[in-house]
């Protein structure tokens, strides 16, 4: 995603603003002029006014210029988002030209919002408009999954907070985890199945939980079990473990609101963190905050792993250094051939109890597969 605020340069020439792409070369494409610059901040400002009237926001794809923005009508702005792939001028903080401001606009979002999506004639000449375009329908998809999420999660995430707080605030902070670097980051999709002998090979692995059976099942145990979902479900990830014994040789990274059970679980260690939950933000604590981009667990791995290691001195990670960050095992981001998870999950277990004849583990994980669309 932030591959886009990475594809252009700019650059000015005889009164013409012009972008390129990073490995091109002497391939211009002319965006605004001296004289043009007028018409531009009239063509927005229209956007704009035809926007406020329908009580929307305007999602406007364009390179940033500063003339253009001073020069908006002053009323209309808080009708605009501004997003910028590529600067001719220095931009305003409201001005969403980098990975952590785009994250930041749709972390923001409400259920009241609407919005509209234009975006500059030049990505249509480039042949990147309906890239664009698309992109920017993803994620607003993916803000309103959130939302919904949100929505029905509210009053367990209350719940589970009112019992975990006691627990919680006496866990050690995890930038105190001291492990060394993990070899693999392992999440619950399909494509697991393929990798297990190979992860037989490493005793460093990090695994979502949803992952924990079928890799104990395989005697398989790994250092670290991420935890993030609030639901019983999240539970049953521990209770249907192959060898229940294996638990106190793991150590669990278990998030404030998680399902309140998994904090009497007789791990070797347990570290946690805070979020951005209003729960959490409100409360007195100290624990480090974990940014989770993509509101799932492998961005809670993900974010923790940058930021352990990042923050631990003996180790400087180089980001072209292959050898610095672990294989990424399972993270598919959709169904493969309608299985949607590893085989032997906690979800295969609980519909081959549930089994009849008219509802088969087959058929359950085929309309699951449904839900689960490809990034």
């Amino acid at each position: 995603m932030d591959e886009i605020f990475n594809l252009f340069k700019s650059k000015t020439e005889n009164d013409n603003y012009l972008i390129d792409f990073l490995d091109a070369k002497n391939v211009n494409y002319k965006v605004y002029s001296q004289r043009s610059l007028l018409r531009e901040i009239n063509t927005l400002n229209s956007k704009l006014k035809k926007s406020k009237k329908e009580n929307k926001t305007l999602i406007w794809i364009a390179p940033f210029h500063e003339k253009i923005f001073f020069s908006l009508d002053k009323d209309l702005l808080k009708s605009l988002k501004w997003i910028s792939p590529i600067n001719f001028t220095s931009s305003k903080k409201d001005i969403i030209d980098n990975i952590d401001k785009l994250n930041f606009f749709l972390r923001e979002i409400n259920r009241k919002d609407s919005f509209s999506i234009e975006l500059h004639v030049c990505f249509k000449t480039i042949g990147f408009q309906e890239t664009f375009q698309n992109l920017m329908i993803c994620l607003l998809k993916s803000s309103a999954v959130r939302l919904k999420t949100i929505a029905h999660f509210s009053t367990l995430w209350q719940n589970n907070f009112k019992h975990n707080l006691n627990k919680w605030i006496l866990l050690p902070d995890i930038l105190r985890m001291d492990f060394p670097l993990p070899d693999f980051l392992v999440l619950g999709g399909p494509s697991v199945d393929k990798s297990i002998n190979k992860l037989k090979q490493n005793v460093n692995i990090w695994c979502a939980d949803t992952a924990l059976p079928a890799l104990l099942h395989y005697n398989i145990i790994p250092k670290c079990v991420f935890t993030l979902d609030a639901g019983h479900g999240s539970y049953e990830h521990f209770i249907t473990a192959i060898d229940k014994n294996k638990i106190p040789e793991m150590t669990v990274i278990i998030d404030p609101l998680s399902f309140p059970a998994l904090f009497d679980l007789e791990f070797k260690k347990k570290f946690t963190c805070a979020n951005s939950n209003p729960l959490i933000q409100q409360s007195k604590n100290n624990f480090t905050v974990i940014e989770n981009s993509t509101d799932d667990v492998f961005g809670f791995m993900d974010s923790a792993f940058n930021l352990i290691y990042k923050n631990n001195a003996e180790i400087k990670l180089n980001p072209l250094d292959i050898r610095n960050h672990p294989e990424i095992i399972g993270h598919d981001g959709g169904h493969i051939k309608r299985a949607t998870h590893l085989r032997g999950s906690a979800y295969h277990r609980r519909q081959y109890m549930r089994n009849t004849r008219l509802a088969t583990p087959e058929l359950y994980f085929y309309r699951l597969s449904f839900r689960y669309t490809r990034n």
